[in-house]
C-alpha cells in the first residue's frame, strides 16, 4: 500500500488563483470526463445538488466535463454497457466518472479522486463506501485465487492509495483505456459487453464482472481511502462510523475476511 499525498482542499483564495494558470498545469491536467449517474427516473434533489457542486469544484482543478451520459429507465447492466460503448465511440472523452444516485458526496470528492489518479498514474480508481446491510462491509474487494471469488475487507487504513481487485460502481473513475483493453481481450464477449449481470444465475453483478474482466485485461484497480462517502440507507446514512460501531469482533492479524489466497 502507498501512503497518500495530501489531497485536502485549499482555501478559496488559492482556488481562485489557480484559474489564472493554464488548464494543463492544473492538478487534473485538463482530463475530459463524462458524468454517469444511472437512474430509474428523476434523481433525488440532494444527489443532484451534491453532484453539481462536486463537478464545479473538479472543474477548478482542471477536469473538463464533456457531457452527461447518464442513462434513464434502464437496468444497470444495459445502462453501463451503453455508456461504455458511447465513450469508445467518442474520441473526445478520456474517461467516465460513475456515481450512483444513492451516494452522498462532498464538494471536493471528485476533485480529490482525480488528483490522486493523476498523482499515481492510475486509470481505474474507487472511493470508499459501505454496504447498507449489516455488517456494513466496505464495497471493495480482494480476489481469492484459491476460491475464485471476491472477498470483502475486514477493515482498511485511512488515507491510503492501494491496489485492489474489485469494487462496486457507486463512486468510480474509469479511463477509456480500461474499456479498450477489455474490449480487445480475446475473452471479451461483445453480446454481454463490459458489464454482464449474472446474479440471477448465482454469479456476480455487473460491477464485479467488469472488475474481473479488467483483471483479465491486466488493468489495475485502486482504492483511495482518503475519500469515504455516505451511502443512503433506511432510515440512516451508512458511513465508516456505522461500520466500525456495528461490525462483529474479528481477528486482527489479517485485513481480509476468511482465507483470501
Amino acid at each position: 500500500m502507498t501512503q497518500m499525498t495530501d489531497v485536502s482542499m485549499p482555501n478559496s483564495a488559492s482556488m481562485i488563483a489557480k484559474l489564472t494558470e493554464r488548464v494543463r498545469d492544473f492538478p487534473c491536467g485538463g482530463i475530459k470526463l463524462a458524468m454517469c449517474i444511472p437512474s430509474y427516473g428523476h434523481l433525488e434533489p440532494s444527489c443532484e445538488k451534491d453532484v453539481r457542486a462536486a463537478m464545479m469544484v473538479a472543474s477548478l482543478y482542471g477536469v473538463v466535463w464533456v457531457g452527461d451520459v447518464s442513462p434513464d429507465r434502464m437496468g444497470y447492466s444495459s445502462a453501463r454497457n451503453q455508456v461504455a460503448q458511447a465513450v469508445l465511440d467518442s474520441p473526445d472523452i478520456d474517461g467516465v466518472m460513475w456515481i450512483d444516485s444513492d451516494m452522498r458526496i462532498e464538494p471536493g470528492d471528485v476533485a480529490r479522486l482525480m488528483i490522486s489518479a493523476r498523482a499515481f498514474n492510475a486509470e481505474f480508481v474507487t472511493g470508499v463506501y459501505h454496504k447498507r446491510g449489516e455488517p456494513y462491509d466496505p464495497v471493495f474487494y480482494t480476489w481469492s485465487k484459491r476460491k475464485k471469488v471476491f472477498q470483502s475487507f475486514e477493515d482498511y487504513p485511512i488515507n491510503m492509495f492501494a491496489p485492489i481487485e474489485g469494487c462496486g460502481f457507486g463512486f468510480v473513475y474509469t479511463h477509456r483505456s480500461v474499456l479498450e483493453a477489455i474490449a480487445k481481450h480475446p475473452s471479451f464477449d461483445k453480446r454481454r459487453g463490459w458489464f454482464p449481470d449474472d446474479r440471477d444465475n448465482g454469479g456476480m453483478g455487473e460491477d464485479l464482472n467488469f472488475c474481473k474482466q479488467a483483471m483479465t485485461a491486466e488493468k489495475q484497480l485502486y482504492v483511495n481511502t482518503a475519500i469515504i462517502l455516505a451511502h443512503s440507507g433506511d432510515p440512516e446514512l451508512i458511513t465508516r462510523e456505522t461500520f466500525m460501531a456495528r461490525r462483529p469482533d474479528r481477528p486482527e492479524r489479517t485485513l481480509f475476511v476468511g482465507d483470501n489466497r
